[in-house]
């Protein structure tokens, strides 16, 4: 579906699909006292892994 908004709207696809994840990170997980820092040992073990 992102596909069809982001052309519908001449969207960038790929900057709106990452704003999508990222809000829905963060209404996921916003109580979540050491999200930052869960957040930050997630991108190192991303990075790590390739």
């Amino acid at each position: 579906m992102i596909p069809v908004v982001a052309k519908l709207f001449n969207l960038d696809y790929q900057g709106l699909q990452v704003d999508i994840l990222s809000d829905k990170l963060l209404e996921e997980n916003k109580d979540y006292p050491l999200l930052n820092e869960a957040l930050k040992e997630a991108l190192n073990k991303l990075k790590r892994a390739k």
